[in-house]
């Protein structure tokens, strides 16, 4: 067919037996030309936009849950409520307080206000005492299952949203579908309180080390032993299609009994059950029970797939099956000599679009040359449909138009980005950002909005706006900060105590539901820091203007009051929107400073301040031990800062360790502190009432992995009791027993990979690493999506109370099926962020490194794996890999649970926290690998047993293989050949001739051939 129209593409689609299809693959399945494509993309976005196509990751179209014939969900009726309609309200409403008195309460269902923190088995709590944030007692929303929508408080809660389940895609629009859409590629999270690698102090995760993503800080620079870290978010029956559905039955099936939801402690997900297809003859399709996994290709062409909460399989090179890295495959597993072996039998979904590489023409064809080595191992060159930019040695991003399969073993692309000069490490960014698919450009409606957003206050508004603008604000920020969300003022408080204000910018207040600023922000989901620029999540007339609290300029807030004793414990809170002026820009290396009553030149404008920020310190420091006291962790492992030239920012001055002054990191501990007081805060808000709003949740550790940590943990003296480290005081006793040992860091990195991801969602299970019921993310809208959601949900509960609310948010919030997308989509952001950032500080690594080939260095085993030992170096900051195949010719056992490489001869060993001198090999910036040599190694913390041989067995061994040579030399001699001359390794020299067998006189044999491989004299003419 030449033509098509929306119900044969709808057709199309519902006929998919894979996950999603491409543009390209869709137009051929329709018979589509290629001067229809761009009807045929305007269709399948006006699709999406209306709900009844989604955009999967890799930015594959699939019909939604809602837009399936034969989807139970989408068949039942529509209840009959009052549908979400975002307020047409301008910017600034009306002045009228509009206070509302409550309904009537309806009754709490059973188990809902008492329900038990997952490590606790009490209520939830904001303290150890057992009370809210704000000195009342409450309790958390059970983990099973989402807060009813008609639960109550004292002041009434929300009716009763009715049966929702046809749950509302996320906002889209043509230009989002074509960055990527909105779920996207990540993994741990590093600027949003949990208790990953490159958590940021400023939200309130686990104070570790990590540096704030203001600064650019990422973690353990993209290396490939972090399991944990870039797995794509997992597509359920909330954020993803089914896997099989069948066409529709003519008589639907019974409905079943609803089975109970279950959290996926690895993705913070809650999942609900899957629901089976209906076969055309109401038939309920079989459970797959193949095992299914993302799978990692070794560039040797073998690879592994990493199963949850089971062994990793091992799968041979030629049994991949066409599968590429990073897909999700299906598989058939047996044991196998060392452990799991598997064959792919399927390909579910492929796990990358794009490929960048090297552009290469010869004669009229156009090839990519693959940066990848596992593709250019694989498939060689990558021919290209079209690319008429683009000269030949430029740096290139192409997407996969073809995959490779039974038929067809090659892969094709198209042209979409020339980057430039490919020694650029401006090129190798474009490049991370390309393939992450991270947008950069902002479309033009978000733009227009932003250009007329007013970039002074108005007098409209002040409305509904308590005035602070006579305390003394203060942002405390990195120095290279370029956005500033929140602000801290102390005072003398009305309980003998100090009154601390947080402010936090009201981006609420210019960015409204489904405007097109607010479609972007959800596709973006948060800001991504790298280390020569930051990609905003919103444009700058926002972020770094009138959203921004600049100071000595009026600005929109959102404040939270807490008031404290003298004690320290928390006597009252306030919530409230208000108008600030902020007196001072202070940076955290002036604080420093000021604490260490340092004024000395420019930091003479710190001594105003001294006295607030003596004050403030005071009551941070009384706050961070009542934070320990009930449990919360504290990692402490060193996040890499790359420093670039000033002038240049192709040159890299150096690595070095973020936050490794002991002063700089109590300023940052000094405003983490009345960040993680002022989420709580916020947090026991919605408890109180049980609203629902969108939590920062971390789940407890799996009981398995504790006890796997247990045992590696115990060769190292430390002791760990399973059952206790299963709540956050247990685990807090581990890493005090860390602290006092050497290589506490490289250490501390495994109880790190022992916890879960911290993520967005709706279900308020508590968060495990600080050890609270009532957490979320309230202080950075600016730079995080569900941040700015809190906000307006924050508005229209204080509207409701007859709290100053600013104004604008008076109708109810979208229902919570649709807050539960808008999470997950954040959280799949986060993680594809992280990657990124991580990325681009392993480049900078590598580009420092590739001009110091040969040179020596000193450092520490951060790591041990099954093909080598990473190493951390003290100076520069960066992370190398030392080959095991480049330790000589002796066989090298694994050790995984005491994390050991060992010789099986010399009983040499490498060991995790050893302290090494190594030279640099290999540097190899596409690959963002650093390969190292061994030179020497310290035996000083060598205190346990090594895995050599007893020195019975080794003389029994020795012996046994002496006889063997022995009985060797002696049967050769015996034949009449010549003996050999001993190898000055003690290795027998096996002789191979190649002449035949039919030398009877001998001149196939080595006797009577020099060196030079010439016959002594004249051999005998054959006759």
């Amino acid at each position: 067919m030449t033509t098509f129209d929306r119900q044969a593409l709808i057709e199309s689609l519902s006929r998919l037996v894979t996950p999603g299809i491409k543009l390209t693959a869709l137009a051929d399945e329709l018979g589509a030309r290629k001067h229809e494509y761009a009807a045929l993309r305007q269709l399948v976005f006006n699709l999406v936009e209306e709900g009844v196509v989604q955009i999967l990751p890799g930015g594959a179209f699939a019909l939604a849950p809602s837009g399936r014939s034969g989807d139970r969900r989408a068949a039942k009726p529509k209840p009959v409520v009052e549908e979400y309609d975002p307020p047409d309200e301008p910017n600034v409403a009306s002045a009228e307080p509009a206070h509302r008195s409550p309904k009537a309460p309806r009754p709490t269902p059973k188990g809902k206000r008492n329900a038990a923190l997952p490590w606790t088995g009490k209520p939830g709590r904001g303290d150890a005492q057992g009370r809210g944030t704000d000195g009342t007692r409450g309790a958390t929303p059970s983990r099973g299952g989402l807060p009813a929508r008609g639960d109550t408080a004292k002041r009434g809660g929300l009716p009763a949203r009715g049966d929702s389940s046809a749950r509302p895609g996320l906002p889209a629009s043509g230009s989002a579908a074509t960055r990527g859409g909105l779920n996207a590629r990540g993994s741990a999270a590093s600027r949003g309180g949990s208790p990953s690698r490159g958590g940021s102090s400023r939200d309130g995760g686990p104070s570790h080390g990590g540096s704030s993503s203001r600064d650019g800080g990422s973690s353990r620079g993209g290396s490939s032993r972090d399991s944990r870290g870039g797995s794509p978010a997992r597509m359920d029956s909330r954020g993803g299609s089914p896997s099989r559905i069948g066409p529709p039955a003519r008589t639907p099936p019974p409905a079943p009994s609803k089975p109970v939801a279950e959290y996926d402690p690895d993705t913070g997900e809650v999942r609900e059950p899957e629901t089976t297809a209906i076969a055309p003859v109401a038939a309920v399709a079989p459970k797959d029970d193949r095992t299914i996994g993302r799978i990692t290709v070794h560039p040797a062409g073998y690879g592994f797939v990493a199963i949850p909460g089971a062994e990793t399989v091992f799968v041979p090179a030629k049994y991949r099956n066409n599968s590429l890295d990073g897909d999700r495959v299906a598989l058939e597993t047996w044991p196998g000599m060392k452990g799991t072996e598997g064959r792919v039998v399927d390909v579910i979904a492929r796990g990358r679009a794009r490929l960048t590489g090297i552009l290469r023409k010869v004669g009229r064809a156009v090839y990519l040359e693959p940066d990848d080595p596992r593709i250019a191992a694989d498939y060689g060159r990558i021919h290209l449909d079209d690319a008429p930019m683009g000269k030949t040695g430029d740096a290139i991003v192409i997407e996969i138009t073809r995959y490779p399969d039974a038929a067809r073993r090659e892969i094709a692309g198209k042209l979409l980005k020339v980057l430039g000069d490919p020694d650029d490490p401006r090129t190798e960014i474009e490049k991370i950002l390309a393939c992450a698919v991270i947008p950069l450009e902002f479309p033009d409606e978000a733009m227009h909005q932003a250009v007329q957003t007013a970039q002074e206050l108005q007098p409209g508004d002040l409305a509904n706006r308590i005035d602070l603008r006579d305390r003394r604000f203060a942002t405390i920020d990195p120095e290279t900060a370029r956005d500033f969300d929140d602000a801290l003022c102390i005072e003398d408080g009305p309980h003998g105590g100090p009154r601390v204000w947080v402010a936090v910018a009201d981006v609420s207040h210019y960015v409204r539901w489904g405007d097109a600023l607010d479609k972007e922000a959800a596709i973006r989901g948060v800001s991504v820091y790298l280390p020569d620029r930051v990609i905003p999540m919103l444009p700058h007339q926002l972020s770094s203007n009138i959203c921004s609290l600049l100071p000595l300029v009026d600005r929109c807030a959102m404040v939270v009051r807490l008031d404290y004793d003298n004690d320290g414990d928390l006597q009252d809170v306030g919530h409230a929107a208000a108008v600030i002026r902020s007196k001072g820009r202070l940076d955290y290396p002036g604080v420093a400073a000021a604490l260490g009553g340092d004024f000395r030149g420019r930091r003479e404008e710190y001594r105003p301040w001294s006295a607030e920020l003596e004050r403030l310190n005071a009551l941070a420091r009384i706050l961070r031990t009542k934070r320990r006291a009930r449990g919360a962790l504290e990692l402490e492992i060193a996040e890499p800062k790359v420093i670039l030239d000033a002038d240049d920012p192709r040159l890299v001055r150096d690595v070095v360790k973020s936050k490794g002054d002991p002063a700089v990191k109590q300023a940052y501990e000094l405003v983490e502190e009345f960040m993680i007081a002022a989420n709580e805060a916020v947090g026991s808000f919605f408890r109180k009432r049980s609203a629902t709003t969108v939590w920062r949740v971390h789940a407890p550790p799996k009981p398995d992995r504790v006890a796997q940590l247990a045992e590696l943990l115990g060769a190292y003296g430390i002791i760990v009791d399973v059952e206790e480290a299963l709540a956050p005081l247990g685990m807090k006793k581990v890493l005090d027993q860390i602290a006092e040992k050497e290589g506490a860091s490289a250490l501390m990195f495994l109880v790190l990979r022992t916890l879960t991801q911290a993520v967005w969602d709706t279900v308020p299970i508590g968060h495990f690493g600080l050890a609270s019921g009532d957490y979320l993310h309230f202080t950075s809208p600016i730079r995080r999506y569900p941040d700015l959601l809190v906000h307006r949900l924050l508005k229209y509960y204080l509207h409701r109370d007859g709290q100053p609310s600013g104004d604008g948010y008076t109708k109810p919030p979208p229902p919570v099926e649709q807050l539960t997308e808008l999470a997950l989509a954040s959280s799949g952001n986060e993680r594809r962020a992280i990657e990124a950032e991580r990325e681009a500080v392993a480049m900078y690594r590598c580009y420092l490194m590739r001009d110091q080939v040969g040179e020596e260095f000193e450092g520490t085993v951060s790591g041990v794996t099954s093909f080598g030992a990473f190493v951390e170096l003290d100076s520069p900051f960066v992370e190398g890999l030392i080959k095991i195949d480049s330790l000589g010719d002796e066989p090298w056992s694994y050790d995984e649970v005491h994390m050991r490489l060992a010789g099986t001869r010399t009983g040499r060993s490498i060991e995790l926290g050893d302290r090494v001198k190594i030279a640099i090999n290999n540097v190899s910036v596409t690959r963002r690998r650093i390969d190292l040599t061994l030179m020497a190694t310290s035996s000083a913390n060598k205190t346990r047993p090594t895995l050599e041989p007893s020195a019975k067995a080794r003389i029994i061994t020795k012996k046994k293989a002496g006889a063997a040579v022995d009985r060797a030399v002696r049967g050769h001699a015996e034949r009449g050949a010549a003996p050999r001359p001993a190898s000055t390794d003690g290795k027998l020299r096996l002789g191979v001739s190649h002449r035949g067998m039919g030398g009877r006189d001998g001149n196939d044999s080595p006797r009577g051939r020099p060196k030079g491989g010439k016959p002594q004299g004249k051999s005998k003419k054959r006759r």
